[in-house]
């Protein structure tokens, strides 16, 4: 081989060991990064009264010997009954539970959160996936809201975090769920006459407009068929109208239907009711107003008469 071929080879061979230390450090560096994320992402509205679970997962951890899981939810849609420490860190060995509740947030208004803690111990720790913890929900009203995962705060020590072998914080990447329908649907009259335009208007909640891929409204008589009435566009602040002229009278439900992370799923279910124009009725109405002005104007004539002739009858005479 020759010195200019031999030089060539060994440039070549060293811009590829960069290259595939780059590619093994970048990978290796995506893999380090934890996700914790909450299952299922979306919940569809329930009953009253009715208990759903949802369990927070983490995934593509590495020698994790502590857990700490802080996320807030809506108290006026939802009440937190039993929060319980999942299989991950379980999974290899005994674990003490630092701390674990579900309270009102400090000055948060309407919100509550869920707080969790545990380490494993005998310096056991944990790798992969699995659930760090689930928590059991009663539904309190038809209302929909979002279960935010706060992110880490150093200063504090709360958000979500997890501790490796050497006792190091792992900030993970997070990952939201939803419960009820992330979209909203109102109309602005829901007792129109037909021909009356009614604007239909509504807004993806919070941070899940970005999971929205698509959104057609539909809609049909209440208890039919649904017909597609068109695709919405949603501006960047989640809201969306539409314009609806209805045709005929009677009840009629209206729904949007989306992608929500890859899922179709619907909205809750929007009633109304349209009435019977006035306007096939206006010949009826005119006649009406005329025969209602004659009979005044004869009963003003019969009393005028009878007026005058007792005025007369009373007179007396020269």
């Amino acid at each position: 081989m020759t010195k200019t071929k031999t030089a060539l080879f060994l440039a070549l061979l060293v811009v590829g060991l960069v290259f595939s230390q780059s590619f093994h450090l970048q990978a290796q560096g995506q893999a380090s990064t934890p996700l914790v994320r909450i299952d299922p992402q979306q919940t569809n509205n329930l009953n009253i009264g009715d208990n759903f679970t949802i369990y927070v997962w983490v995934d593509n951890a590495v020698n994790i010997e502590a857990t700490q899981v802080q996320f807030t939810y809506d108290l006026t849609v939802l009440e937190a009954d039993d929060v319980v420490e999942g299989p991950f860190m379980t999974s290899v060995g005994q674990t003490i539970v630092a701390q674990s509740y579900a309270a009102p947030v400090a000055g948060g208004g309407t919100l509550g959160e869920v707080f969790f803690a545990d380490a494993g111990v005998s310096y056991k720790t944990a790798s992969g996936s699995g659930i760090l913890v689930n928590v059991t929900f009663t539904v309190l009203s038809q209302g929909s809201q979002q279960f935010h995962l706060l992110p880490y705060d150093a200063s504090s020590t709360t958000g979500t975090v997890l501790q490796d072998i050497n006792s190091n914080n792992v900030i993970p990447n997070l990952q939201d769920a939803f419960y009820g329908s992330p979209v909203s649907l109102t109309a602005s009259n829901t007792l129109p006459y037909v021909g009356q335009t009614v604007t239909l208007s509504g807004k993806v909640s919070g941070s899940t407009a970005g999971n929205i891929t698509s959104g057609d409204l539909r809609y049909g008589p209440l208890g039919g068929n649904w017909a597609d009435l068109g695709s919405l566009n949603i501006d960047s602040s989640g809201d969306f109208s539409y314009q609806w002229t209805p045709t005929k009278d009677g009840a009629f439900q209206f729904q949007i239907s989306f992608i929500y992370n890859g899922k179709t799923t619907n909205s809750t279910v929007l009633e109304v009711v349209v009435q019977p124009s006035l306007h096939g009725y206006g010949i009826y109405v005119l006649y009406a107003l005329v025969g209602l002005i004659i009979f005044i104007c004869a009963a003003a004539i019969i009393l005028h008469v009878r007026t005058s002739r007792r005025l007369a009858a009373e007179k007396p005479p020269i």
